[in-house]
């Protein structure tokens, strides 16, 4: 990838000044990743790579999907957050849609494009 395509990992290179002092042996990386441990790779003199999927968290797991996980966790909590804060809101466009009070409610999570948005199953409101 390094020769033939190089704007494909451009983003996992490491500052040039930076050299390794000896060639890392595949057992070496072995070990390494049976640890949960990352390492660095020389492609040449000079050319030094980061992990290229992100490596691998001491529980074994990718650390690019350890990422992510939290990343759409604190999402969805924040978004359950806003829907608790702002219950009145919520009931409010309910209440207008149906034109009374709702008996009952029930949120869905809506995802679409990367985009979360509530669903109220009963009144059939999607909130944006």
């Amino acid at each position: 990838m390094h020769y033939n395509w190089p704007e494909t990992i451009k983003h996992f290179k490491v500052d040039e000044a930076f050299t390794l002092d000896d060639p890392i042996s595949d057992e070496f990386v072995k070990e390494l990743r049976n640890m949960g441990g990352t390492y660095f790779f020389e492609a040449e003199k000079g050319a030094v790579y980061g992990p290229i999927g992100g490596g691998y968290s001491v529980g074994g797991t990718s650390v690019r999907a350890l990422t992510d996980g939290d990343y759409y966790h604190n999402k969805v909590m924040h978004l359950e957050k806003h829907v608790k804060e702002n219950m009145g809101f919520f009931l409010g466009a309910i209440r207008e849609k149906i034109g009374r009070d709702p008996k009952q409610i029930h949120f869905k999570l809506f995802i679409e494009n990367d985009s979360f948005y509530i669903y109220e199953a009963y009144s059939e409101i999607l909130f944006k």
